[in-house]
């Protein structure tokens, strides 16, 4: 609208949006599978304190 549409991004700039995304993604996967071993590798530990 006001000066056209922005100028496209730079290889540069594509490398690096791609490793954040690369680095958000990963981060998921381990929270994610951090989350869902927990109860099993805490239940030991809660059995034996809490007994």
């Amino acid at each position: 609208m006001f000066g056209g549409p922005p100028p496209p991004p730079s290889a540069e700039e594509k490398a690096r949006a791609s490793a954040a995304a690369n680095r958000t993604l990963n981060s998921f996967i381990i929270g994610a599978v951090t989350l869902y071993v927990a109860p099993w590798l805490l239940a030991p530990a809660f059995e034996r304190f809490y007994k």
